[in-house]
């Protein structure tokens, strides 16, 4: 699982618990937004695009997914940062080690961003807001009814690997 806190002028705003994704995004439908990205304190990039997810290994075979982001399987202590429609082509998801601290900053807007935890309700971000994500100390045990695994369920689910 992820914890996220919200970081509201220096000081910790809300804290979340997300099995699958964060997500900030531009609030504006026909505007992009502009968004920072640091790993350990240290930037990453400064782009322009529609948002930025940040999900677990589970949540990559979600909404990451859908944003051409890649597949972890569940046992890779990792996370994934994938821009959404980014405006620079070069700028492709990136896969981070699970116990790093991964921060994405709202640097330019038009309207308000968007916080999005797990597809839950969305808050109201402000300029300067900062999203801090780190593996939380919550772990999930899901059970799995069939025998047939991980890649079973992607080819069930996904046709992946198929012709």
């Amino acid at each position: 699982m992820l914890r996220a806190e919200l970081w509201r002028g220096g000081v910790l705003h809300s804290a979340y618990e997300a099995l699958n994704e964060t997500v900030v995004s531009k609030g504006d439908i026909a505007r992009m937004g502009e968004f920072a990205v640091e790993l350990d304190g240290k930037s990453v990039a400064l782009f322009r695009a529609d948002g930025v997810i940040v999900s677990t290994p589970t949540g990559s075979t979600a909404y990451t997914l859908a944003a051409n982001g890649p597949i972890l399987t569940p046992s890779v202590d990792a996370m994934v940062v994938t821009p959404i429609c980014p405006h620079l082509l070069t700028l492709r998801p990136i896969v981070v080690r699970g116990d790093a601290l991964l921060a994405v900053r709202v640097e330019g807007v038009a309207n308000p961003a968007l916080l999005t935890v797990d597809g839950q309700k969305a808050m109201e971000l402000r300029m300067g807001d900062e999203l801090r994500c780190r593996k939380s100390s919550h772990t999930v045990n899901l059970i799995r009814m069939s025998e047939g695994g991980f890649f079973e369920a992607l080819r069930s689910k996904l046709s992946w690997g198929e012709r």
